[in-house]
This record gives C-alpha cells, structure tokens and sequence, in this order.
C-alpha cells in the first residue's frame, strides 16, 4: 500500500510529502518517524492512506 507523510511546518503548512510503500499501519509510522531528522524546527509529521489520517507524529515523539 502506497502511504502519504506529511512534514509540516509550526503552523501546520506542508513542507513537503513522502511516499511510503508499507504492508501495514505500523510499518508507514516507523518509517514517517524517521522524517524528522536533525531538523531543529518543531515540526510535525501526518501519515496518510488515502482520505483516512494514520497517525500524527510531533517532534517529542522523535527517536
């Protein structure tokens, strides 16, 4: 399944988008949580499959 996530800004404006192909719910959230980086900005990160919003990650919930 092709996922969608989302970095996005302090303000809740995209910064820019990843594809992800994962087997599951799981596997698209371990791979979005590697987005954040060394970004220094609070961040955040959604996951998507189509219309329905997996899960929202937030920079405390880093690695």
């Amino acid at each position: 399944m092709i996922y969608r996530a989302y970095r996005l800004n302090f303000w809740g404006h995209v910064l820019d988008l990843q594809e992800l192909d994962c087997e599951t719910d799981e596997e698209a959230v371990e791979l979005a949580a590697e987005l954040f980086g060394e970004d220094p900005v609070e961040i955040s990160v959604e996951v998507w499959l189509g219309p329905r919003r997996i899960a929202r990650l937030t920079s405390s919930d880093r690695p």
